[in-house]
């Protein structure tokens, strides 16, 4: 039996992966940490660790993390959220996410 190629999409690109680099994932999937993708969550570390002021919950939604894994990496302390509060027309709330010394242990 032939294993066919994996296509993966990244960024709206198709990148076709040999069974050799998918054979080390279980079914051809790389390995889940609380529902995600362990490189979701390295890449959501990632985007907070090269942001010294932290990220804005919009800006880490932008990025395309969805609100339970930023919950999950704050009650898993990798992450801190703090709010402020804005005055403009209408005062208005920021939540803003910090990364913790953990945070950066987990992404070495």
């Amino acid at each position: 039996m032939t294993r066919k190629k994996a296509a993966v999409c990244f960024r709206g690109f198709v990148t076709y992966i040999s069974p050799s680099k998918t054979s080390a994932f279980q079914d051809g999937f790389p390995p889940m940490l609380n529902g995600y993708h362990a490189a979701t969550r390295r890449r959501a570390l990632a985007v907070l660790a090269n942001n010294p002021d932290g990220c804005t919950e919009a800006i880490m939604l932008a990025h395309g993390f969805t609100a339970e894994l930023l919950v999950e990496l704050v009650q898993e302390d990798l992450a801190s959220v703090s709010t402020e509060r804005k005055e403009a027309r209408e005062p208005f709330e920021v939540i803003r996410f910090k990364i913790t010394d953990a945070g950066r242990r987990a992404l070495q």
